[in-house]
């Protein structure tokens, strides 16, 4: 597999949507939704509303197809894994609809990205084994178990193995307005960089809204999709590249 190209200059404010699609293209986009019962109601409803928003560029860029996780649930015949390569938004509509709500509020968070990222981190570790960057999109109310630990491992395997910056990227996307929740988040986002060897964490949220209802701005979409996997991706820039 071809190296991706150097993208670390592509910035939100100046580029362009069609750049930002070509840099998507080099990853593999995965889904990981917090099923907890603390997720009920207008969570679910807004993990709905950033799933649609967010599919449409990752599932056109994705050759692949996306992955869709749960954070309480595994494919009912390929345990522990999720619903692979899906190619459609409507076949990931599906699965989501179909989802069931776990009774607990425990978010068994850290269990799911052990059983999603250990194998990848482990191919990365492989010398000469070129692998796929990865995205992991994690849409959540933020009231999840300790996350500080398996975030931290994964990082600093991934510097050692000298793979890419752009290597892994975790994004969570904040839904509800669970106190908790949000400074759980923040602190994943701002809070890791002297705990481990590099920032893979990026937090996100809706940052508008259409007629009363919340949504997502062009730019908060492609902050969300990019911003944590290219250092200062959403930071004012002067200098804009090609892709």
């Amino acid at each position: 597999m071809a190296a991706p190209p150097d993208f670390s200059r592509v910035n939100l404010h100046r580029d362009t949507v069609d750049q930002f699609r070509e840099v998507l293209k080099h990853f593999d986009i995965a889904f990981l939704i917090d099923n907890s019962a603390s997720m009920a109601g207008t969570p679910w409803s807004e993990a709905l509303i950033a799933l649609k928003s967010l599919l449409d560029p990752c599932i056109s860029q994705d050759a692949d197809g996306v992955d869709v996780y749960f954070f309480n649930e595994s494919h009912p015949v390929h345990e522990p894994t999720g619903w692979l390569g899906q190619k459609t938004v409507e076949s990931v509509q599906n699965i989501f609809h179909k989802a069931q709500q776990a009774e607990s509020n425990k978010a068994l968070a850290a269990a799911r990205f052990r059983d999603i990222l250990s194998p990848y981190v482990n191919r990365c570790e492989t010398p000469g084994n070129a692998v796929k960057p990865l995205i992991l999109i994690v849409i959540t109310d933020g009231k999840t178990d300790n996350l500080v630990p398996v975030i931290t491992d994964f990082a600093d395997r991934l510097h050692a193995a000298e793979a890419p910056r752009h290597q892994l990227g975790i994004t969570f996307f904040r839904v509800g307005d669970n106190d908790t929740g949000r400074a759980i988040l923040e602190f994943l986002d701002g809070g890791l960089d002297d705990r481990c060897n590099r920032d893979i964490v990026k937090t996100t949220t809706f940052d508008t809204e259409e007629d009363g209802v919340k949504a997502l701005s062009t730019k908060g979409l492609w902050n969300t999709l990019l911003g944590s996997v290219i250092p200062g991706f959403d930071e004012e820039r002067q200098v804009s590249i090609e892709v």
